[in-house]
C-alpha cells in the first residue's frame, strides 16, 4: 500500500474504463504504460461474464490493492448507462476503452444477419457520448469493414460522427446567423438550425424532434399547395416523401420493431433452418 501511494503521490492519474473487458487485456496495457509524471488511473471496469469479474477482482482489488469498480451487466441493458453513471459519480473521464463483441463480424464461420451482438458498438458509443471522454479507443475484428456490405461500417462512423463537442455549438450557432442565414432562403436555414438543435439537446428531444418534423412538414404543404388536387394527394413521388417523413419520424418505434425481431430470432435460434431467409430480409 506504501509503494502505491508513493507511485501515485509523483504523477497526475488520467481516468480510464474498460468496457467489455474480458480479461482485462486493456486494462493491463494502460496499467503499464505509466511515464515519470502521469499514470492511468483505472476507475471501473465492465463485462457480462462473470468470470471476467472475479478476474478481475483477484487481479486488480486484491493483488494490486486497488480500489477499482466493476459492473457485471450486459451493455444492452436499459438500465446500465444510469448504473455506470451512478458508479463514476462526478468524476471526469479522460479515457474510455473497449472492444464490442467480435463474433458476428468475425471472418471466421458464418456472418448472421440481424445478430444482436451488431449493436453491441452502437451501446458502447452510447456511454461515449454520455461520458464524453478527451479519448476513446474501439477495438474490433477485420470483419468489422464488409460485415452486410460494409453497411455496419457505415452505421457506426454515422454514431462515431454525431458525437459533438456541445461546448463549440455557440460557434457553429453563431456562424448560422452571422453568415449562412443570409445567403439560404429561411427555409433551408430552419431545417438546418432544428437538425443542429436535434443532435445537441440533451433535454426536449421529442419536443426538438416534433418542431423539426412540423417544420418539414409545413414546407411540403408549401411546395404542394400549387399541385393539382389529384397529383398532391396520388402522385407516387409526393407520396413517398410525404410517407417518407412520417417514417423517419417514427425513429423509436422502428427502432424497438427491429429490437424486437432481433431478440425472437435470436431466443428462437432462427440460423439453421428455412425461416432465416425470411427474417434476414427484414434488415
Amino acid at each position: 500500500m506504501s509503494e502505491k501511494k508513493q507511485f501515485t503521490s509523483s504523477r497526475k492519474g488520467i481516468t480510464y474504463l474498460d468496457l467489455f473487458a474480458g480479461a482485462g487485456g486493456f486494462s493491463e496495457g494502460f496499467m503499464q504504460a505509466y511515464t515519470d509524471d502521469k499514470y492511468y488511473k483505472f476507475l471501473l471496469a465492465s463485462d457480462i461474464n462473470e468470470n471476467c469479474e472475479l478476474t478481475h477482482r483477484v487481479r486488480y482489488n486484491k493483488m494490486l490493492g486497488l480500489d477499482t469498480k466493476f459492473i457485471c451487466q450486459d451493455i444492452m441493458d436499459d438500465s446500465f448507462l444510469s448504473n455506470l453513471q451512478k458508479e463514476i459519480g462526478n468524476q471526469e473521464i479522460d479515457v474510455i476503452t473497449g472492444g464490442p463483441s467480435c463474433q458476428s463480424f468475425s471472418l471466421a464461420g458464418r456472418r448472421k444477419k440481424l445478430d444482436k451482438r451488431d449493436d453491441l458498438f452502437y451501446h458502447y458509443l452510447k456511454v461515449i457520448k454520455a461520458l464524453r471522454p478527451k479519448y476513446f479507443v474501439m477495438e474490433n475484428v477485420k470483419g468489422i469493414l464488409t460485415k452486410d456490405g460494409g453497411k455496419i461500417k457505415e452505421r457506426i462512423l454515422r454514431e462515431i460522427r454525431s458525437i459533438v463537442d456541445n461546448m463549440k455549438m455557440s460557434q457553429l450557432y453563431d456562424f448560422l446567423e452571422s453568415n449562412l442565414k443570409k445567403r439560404i432562403n429561411n427555409s433551408l436555414y430552419s431545417c438546418l438550425y432544428l437538425r443542429m438543435c436535434m443532435e445537441t439537446s440533451e433535454t426536449d428531444k421529442d419536443k426538438t424532434n416534433d418542431l423539426f418534423f412540423a417544420n418539414l412538414d409545413s414546407q411540403l404543404k408549401q411546395l404542394t399547395r400549387n399541385l393539382e388536387y389529384s397529383i398532391s394527394k396520388s402522385d407516387d413521388s409526393v407520396n413517398t416523401i410525404r410517407h417518407g417523413l412520417l417514417l423517419l419520424q417514427m425513429k423509436k418505434q422502428r427502432d424497438e420493431i427491429r429490437k424486437q425481431v432481433i431478440q425472437l430470432k435470436t431466443s428462437a435460434h432462427i440460423d439453421n433452418d428455412i425461416f432465416v431467409d425470411g427474417y434476414n430480409a427484414i434488415h
